[in-house]
């Protein structure tokens, strides 16, 4: 009787961590599946709403939606001809891309005045004179788009890379 009932408890504490285990592998796959998704939804072939989904991702510094935003190296090109060229990977794609939209700027020569990155990235497209909905290469200021076979992506950011950290 006794080996009966330590027969009884293997089986059930066998039967029970079977069960976990498959339960955490359907779990991952799950999370697996879900990233798959998350980045499949970021195949956007409209700029506009590309647009949007950028300004989004740096008002609420959200890196991860930035690096998928983003070509998978980002190329920062300084100033002058003779600043260094850098390439970016990763997390420091995010860190770039906030740091440029939040401490640089341009010159407005139409309307004479120093303009903030935040504020370029705060308005519309059709507010902005160097955006063309035909192209497949949008040029705004600091920031370089190409559409690419994986839909919009940023893929260069200028910026005072000598004195980039």
């Amino acid at each position: 009787m006794i080996i009966m009932e330590k027969l009884l408890i293997c089986l059930i504490i066998i039967l029970f961590s079977c069960q976990q285990s498959e339960s955490r592998t359907n779990s991952i796959k799950k999370n697996v599946h879900q990233v798959k998704k998350e980045t499949a939804n970021l195949k956007i072939d409209d700029f506009s709403v590309f647009w949007v989904q950028f300004r989004n991702a740096i008002v609420t510094n959200d890196s991860n939606k930035l690096i998928n935003l983003t070509e998978s190296t980002l190329h920062l090109i300084g100033r002058e001809d003779s600043d260094p060229q850098i390439y970016l990977k990763g997390r420091e794609i995010a860190s770039a891309i906030l740091f440029v939209a939040n401490n640089s700027g341009y010159f407005d020569w139409k309307n004479n005045k120093d303009v903030s990155n935040r504020t370029l990235l705060d308005r519309n497209l059709e507010e902005i004179d160097q955006y063309n909905p035909k192209l497949n290469e949008q040029w705004i200021n600091d920031f370089v788009f190409n559409k690419t076979v994986l839909g919009w992506r940023l893929s260069v950011l200028y910026t005072n890379t000598a004195n980039f950290k």
